[in-house]
């Protein structure tokens, strides 16, 4: 008998809150969750009713984020997770070879073992599913996902400035309604500012535990939501098959969806897959075999640094929108600081970026004076970590140097030079050329962030 950790079972998921249970194998008492997918976005958007395999799809993301986050990892052990959900199409989701890749990259996303058993649904569909609309699809719409971060903002005016005549469909998840109200208003500016079609499209996924009161929280929670990149992926995927389209934009710079570890002792999911070329290899193989035709998702900013991105942002009216968008994985939610940290990894490759691109950072930070951050634990190893690839770019055969000591690099250079019909030597020119203009844009950077001292913003400094 297959033992597991975690058992989550579910209800007939609605668009109202629908009833579903946790199971903790080690307390043995089955506790009562609420999860509801609010898809009402797409009742007003889609020209089309949402078709049943894909109202699945966002039940099947519904139910991972739900497992997720309720998860509790204890110290480095994998979890075990069993999932019972009733979908439209059971028989499409029991077949081996497909359960089997679901359940592939859900391990790779989180190192996690995960199991599915799926069984009919009872209820009639949602609203999206039973709304009559005729379907009248644009075959130029490009359909991205949209965080409400820096890159976001950045690619989508690169992609806007350089293809004025499509339309743009933005798709934003989450359950925190703080990144919700971001998504929202920087859409909101930037279509004004920008002369093309652009509509935000969000699909929130809400989970509540130990009370049917949408307010009562109190169980504990998993706050590093492994499957995060999954889900976004999955809920973005829905979006643009609905928009008739058969791939997915991501909007990412290369360092950060690369990822690489800082030091050797970094090992598994300390670094976030969320949007690694492998991971969107991976999900586009996943989607394709589910509907069985073709589609991709596609980063057009694998091979930029996230400095190259913001720097088509500087001197224009996208440049004021900068410190509103949100990169910090620490978000701070007392009402008296500013929301994000300043010295998380991703705060601090936000700042370099910034200085490098030459573009003055008004963004509001709790650690504001970067030159005290120099003991930082991230920032130390940030520079560590450029240190170290300055030193395998200056020999002889930076490749073979740096495939060496990041073999996951040499993996990417063959499956996506595969995948996207490249040579292997190409992606591996592309990726050392990625490397030296992040090392080279941090020696740029380090003047102008040393001079950034406290006194530049009202913050409250937390020790």
């Amino acid at each position: 008998m297959v033992e597991f950790d975690y058992i989550y079972r579910f209800g007939d998921i609605t668009d109202q809150w629908s009833r579903g249970e946790k199971i903790d194998l080690q307390m043995g008492v089955p506790q009562p969750i609420l999860v509801r997918a609010d898809d009402a976005a797409l009742r007003y958007h889609a020209t089309s009713s949402v078709p049943p395999q894909l109202a699945d799809l966002v039940d099947i993301s519904l139910a991972i984020a739900a497992a997720d986050r309720l998860s509790v990892r204890r110290s480095t052990m994998p979890c075990r997770i069993h999932i019972a959900l009733p979908v439209r199409y059971p028989e499409v989701f029991t077949h081996s070879s497909l359960l089997n890749q679901l359940c592939a990259v859900l391990s790779y996303y989180t190192d996690d073992q995960w199991s599915f058993s799926f069984h009919q649904r009872t209820t009639l569909g949602r609203p999206t599913e039973l709304q009559i609309a005729l379907p009248c699809h644009n075959e130029s719409t490009e359909v991205s996902l949209w965080s409400g971060g820096l890159d976001s903002l950045a690619g989508l005016w690169i992609r806007a400035r350089t293809r004025p005549d499509v339309p743009y469909v933005l798709v934003g998840t989450g359950s925190n309604t703080f990144i919700q109200h971001i998504q929202r208003y920087v859409a909101q500016q930037l279509r004004r500012t920008q002369p093309v079609a652009m509509d935000l499209l969000q699909v929130p996924l809400e989970v509540i535990t130990a009370s049917e009161q949408p307010k009562k929280r109190t169980q504990r929670k998993n706050r590093t939501q492994r499957t995060r990149g999954f889900v976004f992926l999955l809920l973005g995927a829905v979006c643009a098959l609905l928009e008739g389209q058969d791939t997915l934009m991501i909007y990412e710079n290369g360092i950060g969806a690369l990822n690489l570890a800082y030091r050797d002792s970094e090992i598994g999911v300390d670094h976030s897959r969320a949007v690694h070329p492998l991971a969107l290899i991976k999900m586009s193989d996943l989607v394709s075999q589910l509907l069985e035709r073709p589609f991709r998702l596609q980063n057009p900013f694998l091979f930029w640094t996230k400095a190259e991105m913001c720097a088509f942002l500087r001197e224009t009216a996208a440049e004021e929108l900068v410190s509103q968008t949100s990169s910090c994985d620490s978000r701070q939610r007392k009402p008296s600081q500013p929301p994000q940290c300043g010295r998380c990894s991703s705060c601090l490759l936000r700042r370099q970026a910034l200085a490098a691109a030459g573009i003055p950072d008004r963004t509001c930070y709790c650690w504001s004076d970067f030159a005290a951050l120099g003991d930082d634990t991230a920032l130390e190893a940030m520079h560590f970590q450029v240190a170290t690839l300055r030193r395998l770019l200056s020999s002889n055969m930076p490749w073979i140097q740096l495939r060496t000591q990041f073999p996951t690099l040499g993996t990417v250079a063959d499956r996506w030079g595969r995948w996207s019909e490249e040579a292997c030597e190409i992606v591996a020119d592309r990726l050392v050329r990625l490397y030296r203009q992040y090392v080279h844009e941090w020696d740029i950077a380090m003047p102008p962030l040393a001079r950034v001292h406290s006194g530049s913003t009202v913050v409250t400094r937390q020790g």
